[in-house]
């Protein structure tokens, strides 16, 4: 899938951006960011860091379904949490996460970040990007380039909305 990046420009300052998106517990119920293939799908994902990593580069944070809210899943256990790794870590400017499963049916790497931009001391244009390539010749049947372009495009509007929500005053 060619990169998918958005950008909008939010009413607060850089630091109060970067305040709440680097606290990972947000990017999950807050801004409601998904599966990397299925990225409007509607489970609602718990992102932290794993334990004993600490906030930079190369730090692993994990991805898991909300138990609380979905319990179980197939076949009676939970699903397998997806490890990112901090790809970039530039306080008050970017983070960059990226991932890869690779499998029979699962073969994937994928990619997301947020950028901050000062435009004035109150006010900060916010990018959101991912990517995700799919080698596998199985996954590309399930998931064709041009829906998985548009559900990236549509979580890029949607999660940097829920961003400007939860930042404003």
């Amino acid at each position: 899938m060619p990169a998918c990046e958005k950008y909008l420009d939010i009413e607060a300052s850089p630091q109060r951006i970067w305040d709440f998106i680097s606290d990972f517990s947000n990017w999950g119920k807050a801004l409601e960011i998904g599966s990397p293939l299925r990225p409007s799908f509607p489970l609602t994902c718990t992102f932290r860091l794993a334990e004993g990593s600490v906030p930079g580069e190369n730090a692993v944070v994990v991805m898991s379904q909300d138990p609380d809210k979905y319990g179980l899943t197939r076949r009676g256990s939970r699903e397998r949490p997806l490890a990112w790794r901090i790809l970039e870590w530039v306080p008050l400017r970017s983070i960059a996460l990226g991932t890869q499963r690779s499998g029979w049916i699962l073969n994937y790497t994928a990619a997301m970040a947020f950028t901050i931009e000062p435009k004035g001391q109150l006010s900060t244009r916010v990018g959101f990007a991912s990517d995700v390539e799919t080698p596998g010749r199985l996954l590309q049947l399930l998931y064709s380039e041009s829906r998985v372009q548009r559900n990236a495009e549509e979580q890029a509007r949607n999660v940097l909305a829920r961003l400007r929500e939860a930042v404003l005053p």
